[in-house]
């Protein structure tokens, strides 16, 4: 925003880039779990269908009694598992009809919520069917939860860091291993539940309390329970595993006990008791023997890191998660070094944590070494290259490299031309127009955005809600080219599609093209219906976990439409909703905290609190130096207001103090001939002259740096 806007808040932008969203769950209709940017491989259960119909919640001595019958009906007498299906949503080409899973990876398109990132939730939704001790129908299957697959004791299989399927996958389905998994896996020895023990634990459980297979087999029953109806029992069942464990756990069988413990945690997670979860997974943390167990107690660590990285980022606390995740990659490279594909995936994962905290520079160190290890140490030209450098784009348009993020995208979408994936190039043109747009190539934008519109009616439908998303685009366009009428129209056009029911729109899609369509309307000077827009954003996001800083941010916009109606009182409270929320997440530290605390003593200001004014430009004063440091151009902005609320207040010394550093340091930036310096000048004149001045400024970035936490935020992916 230019200097001499400062004084008139009015405008918000009106280009919103959907880089990251919050949480993006997949649809449940979706018949693929997918995603090319994906980078975590999601375990969804499929039973095979039984001619016996067994009861919804079978007891312990009816599902010993289902077994008993199962393993009479094999020839051998023996269980016979079924296995599940792995569908992996690791980077896989896509169709046009795939959806990334709540657990993907780098968004191949700030637009597309096919491609969108995630919200770490993969383990605590997932995490209990991911484990080795899962078992479809009596089989313990090995999971991949976060990059690793255990080798635990009843499985007997070489560990693994990678996400892909492993040979153990492809020979549990009675396939043959491919040639591209390497090194070459061996195929799991099923651990086998004898008919005796299932026998003696339908007639009694206390006679065989000590056997061997009564962990396995409450795990067994509390994934019977938590497929069901009924996650309470599940919870009973694996309590009671645990402490099985606990009490036969030796160093040959440590991990049984963890793994356990990160399957009870899933649990916790999944009935929405976190704090729990986090303290079970923290306790699992001081059981792998890192020096002396060898890769399986690192396995057992790195994978017990991430989950809690998870945890905590579903309760918005992304600071501890973010050191959780670091400190998995630590144990990661220790084991597999710097430059593995593995590594790779890892580097992706947690830089797209960074992203969601608005830490930038972070995040794009991680995916530049990610994408080293991609074009260096791996196949060059390949989907995961690709996806590196679309995650990367969205760092560049962050950070308003936009030339760079625009050769970025172009780079990663002549890769998926070369694969045939219709849908990521479709959504990497919108991305490429989000682009050209920020850099007023209108006429290319128009092309990229028109051909977007077609190529998604034909590949997802006419009522999908990436149709919807260019019509935002379009209308941010014509909006940019003084075509309003035509903004209108498309900001129309999104709005019936998202109205429309039925059609299995993700809720955070439709919350993130509220918020973009409210920009856009806003700046059409249709303000009271951005302001519903917005708050009917928020409810929705309002109902997904881990969104704090997503709330933040709407909670701030919605302050700033209100504050633009007039309505003060409301405002002051979605700022101090919003300051809360930041302040107990990462942005804490960020210069966005303290531009909405002077808004806050701006407000104040309009309903007649001068003190308190004062307060919140003190706060803001101290944030803003601290995180953007003292000279920079808004620092110096608060100091102008907090001046001003000195002179209100007849601290007048102190006030000419502070507005003779603010014009000081201001010629030293700008010039003493530049406009913003005059004004800071006469209001010093002024404030010399009369004692007193009630001209305040508003900080000159907030929307800008609004938009850019709206990227992050829609994390979302």
């Amino acid at each position: 925003m230019p200097p001499h806007a400062t004084s008139n808040f009015g405008g918000m932008p009106g280009k919103v880039m959907k880089s990251m969203p919050p949480v993006t769950p997949p649809r449940e209709d979706s018949s693929e779990a997918a995603g090319t940017g994906a980078k975590r491989a999601a375990w969804k259960s499929s039973r095979k269908s039984s001619s016996k119909v067994m009861p919804k919640e079978p007891s312990p001595k009816q599902a010993a009694s289902a077994d008993l019958k199962t393993l009479r009906k094999s020839k051998s007498g023996a269980l016979i598992p079924t296995k599940e299906p792995l569908k992996s949503c690791l980077k896989k080409p896509s169709d046009g009809s795939q959806k990334l899973s709540v657990a993907s990876s780098p968004p191949l398109s700030h637009r597309s919520e096919c491609t969108q990132l995630s919200m770490r939730s993969e383990f605590t939704e997932s995490v209990f069917e991911h484990s080795e001790l899962h078992d479809g129908d009596g089989e313990c299957t090995p999971g991949t939860p976060k990059s690793v697959e255990f080798a635990s004791q009843h499985q007997e299989i070489a560990p693994t860091w990678s996400t892909t399927p492993s040979v153990a996958d492809e020979v549990l389905d009675g396939e043959h291993p491919s040639a591209e998994h390497e090194p070459v896996v061996a195929a799991p020895r099923r651990r086998e539940i004898p008919v005796a023990f299932l026998e003696a634990f339908s007639r009694d459980e206390d006679s065989v309390a000590d056997s061997p297979h009564m962990g396995p087999y409450l795990i067994k029953l509390a994934k019977s329970h938590a497929s069901g109806e009924n996650p309470v029992k599940a919870l009973e069942y694996c309590i009671r595993a645990v402490k099985f464990y606990e009490r036969h756990s030796q160093r040959e069988n440590v991990l049984d006990l963890v793994i356990s413990l990160h399957i009870l945690a899933a649990l916790h997670c999944h009935l929405g008791q976190y704090e729990d979860a986090v303290t079970l997974l923290q306790r699992s943390l001081t059981i792998p023997d890192l020096e002396n167990g060898g890769e399986e107690h690192a396995l057992a660590s790195f994978s017990g890191h991430m989950q809690l990285g998870d945890t905590l980022n579903v309760v918005g606390k992304l600071a501890p998660s973010l050191q959780s995740y670091h400190r998995a990659l630590d144990i990661q490279k220790s084991i597999l070094g710097e430059f593995d594909s593995r590594v790779a995936e890892t580097c992706t994962y947690i830089a797209e944590a960074h992203v969601q905290a608005l830490e930038f520079a972070e995040a794009r160190e991680l995916c530049e070494h990610a994408l080293v290890i991609h074009t260096e140490h791996c196949e060059p030209g390949s989907v995961d290259e690709a996806a590196d450098h679309r995650l990367l784009a969205i760092i560049y348009s962050a950070q308003g490299e936009h030339s760079k993020a625009l050769d970025s995208l172009v780079y990663a979408n002549d890769i998926y031309v070369n694969f045939d994936l219709q849908l990521d190039v479709a959504t990497g043109n919108q991305s490429i127009g989000d682009e050209l747009l920020a850099l007023g190539r209108d006429s290319e934008a128009l092309q990229c955005f028109g051909k977007c519109v077609g190529d998604f009616k034909m590949l997802k439908g006419e009522h999908d809600a990436l149709v919807a998303s260019a019509h935002t685009s379009l209308a941010d366009l014509f909006l940019r080219t003084n075509n309003p009428r035509e903004a209108k129209v498309h900001c129309q056009n999104a709005l019936q599609i998202y109205a429309k029911k039925g059609v299995g729109h993700v809720p955070s899609d439709v919350a993130f093209g509220l918020v973009n369509i409210a920009s856009i309307l806003e700046q059409l000077n249709e303000k009271e219906t951005a302001l519903l827009l917005l708050q009917r954003a928020y409810n929705i996001q309002d109902r997904i976990p881990g969104q704090q800083s997503t709330l933040a941010g709407l909670e701030a916009q919605i302050g700033i439409l209100q504050n633009m109606l007039r309505q003060f009182k409301l405002a002051l409270q979605s700022f101090e909703n919003a300051v809360a929320k930041m302040k107990s997440g990462t942005l804490r530290n960020s210069p966005l905290l303290g531009l909405v605390i002077n808004q806050m003593g701006i407000t104040a200001i309009e309903l007649g609190d001068i003190p308190q004014a004062a307060c919140y430009f003190e706060e803001a004063k101290s944030v803003m130096e601290s995180t953007a440091g003292p000279q920079h151009l808004d620092t110096l902005d608060v100091c102008n207001n907090l001046a001003c609320t000195y002179a209100n207040l007849g601290r007048t010394e102190e006030a000419r103090e502070l507005l003779e550093e603010v014009v000081r340091m201001k010629e030293e930036k700008l010039g003493a001939v530049h406009p913003d310096v005059g004004e800071d000048r006469a209001r010093l004149q002024v404030l010399l002259s009369e004692g007193q001045t009630t001209t305040y400024k508003r900080s000159r970035k907030l929307v800008e740096m609004l938009t850019s936490a709206r990227k992050a935020f829609h994390t979302s992916k």
